[in-house]
C-alpha cells in the first residue's frame, strides 16, 4: 500500500503561484474580444461556478481545441453512467476548502477559514458512456439526454435547485420547482 505523502512548504508555495499564474493568464484572455466572447459563453453555461473557474475552463478548453458543454468531476462522471477516456487531462479549477480554526492547544475556536485546492474535472466530449449505463439505455432506462445537466461542482449535485433556499420553501412556493397540479372544476352538489 502506499501512503499520501504530505507537502513540503516550498511544493505548498511552488503549487499555490501555478494557480495564481494560470489565473492570470485566463485574466489576460479576457482584453481581448475573441477571449471575451469565450469566457461570456462559458460563463453563460457555467453560471454556478465562479468567475475565476469560468476564466480557467474557457482558458484550458481553448487551449485543447475542446468546446466547452458539461464539466463534472471523475466520480461523478461515473455516477452519471459515464467514465473518462484513457490519458484524457482534466480542467484544472479551483474549489474551496473549509478549514476549522484551532488554537494553540488544539481546540476549536469556533472560526472557520476559507483556502482553494487544485480540481479536477472533466468536459463532457472527454467521456464514454460506460457499459453498464448503454445497457440500461437500450432496455428503457434513463439516458444521459433525458437528465437536466448542471453540474455545479465536482460531485454529482446536478439535481439540486442552485438557489439558497431550501427544497421545502421551493417546494411550497408558487414559484418553485414543483409543478403546481392541475385544479379540477369544481361540480355543485344538488342537495
Amino acid at each position: 500500500m502506499s501512503s499520501k505523502r504530505s507537502l513540503t512548504d516550498q511544493e505548498r508555495a511552488q503549487r499555490r503561484a501555478q494557480d495564481r499564474e494560470r489565473l492570470k493568464q485566463a485574466a489576460q484572455q479576457l482584453l481581448t474580444s475573441e477571449g471575451w466572447a469565450r469566457w461570456v459563453r462559458v460563463r453563460a453555461m457555467f453560471h454556478s461556478y465562479s468567475a475565476g473557474n469560468c476564466m480557467l475552463i474557457a482558458l484550458q478548453c481553448h487551449d485543447r481545441g475542446i468546446v466547452p458543454e458539461r464539466v463534472a468531476g471523475f466520480r461523478a462522471w461515473l455516477k452519471l453512467g459515464r467514465c473518462v477516456r484513457r490519458n484524457e487531462k482534466a480542467l484544472r479549477i479551483l474549489a474551496p476548502v473549509t478549514v476549522k480554526e484551532r488554537d494553540e492547544h488544539g481546540e476549536e475556536t469556533g472560526e472557520r477559514r476559507v483556502f482553494f485546492k487544485t480540481a479536477f474535472v472533466f468536459e463532457l466530449s472527454q467521456t464514454a458512456i460506460t457499459a453498464i449505463s448503454s445497457s440500461r439505455t437500450s432496455s428503457g432506462g434513463p439516458s444521459m439526454s433525458s437528465r437536466p445537466m448542471t453540474l455545479a461542482s465536482t460531485d454529482a449535485r446536478w439535481w439540486r435547485p442552485t438557489t439558497t433556499s431550501s427544497r421545502r420553501s421551493l417546494a411550497s412556493s408558487s414559484s418553485g420547482w414543483r409543478p403546481r397540479k392541475a385544479s379540477l372544476p369544481r361540480t355543485r352538489s344538488r342537495r
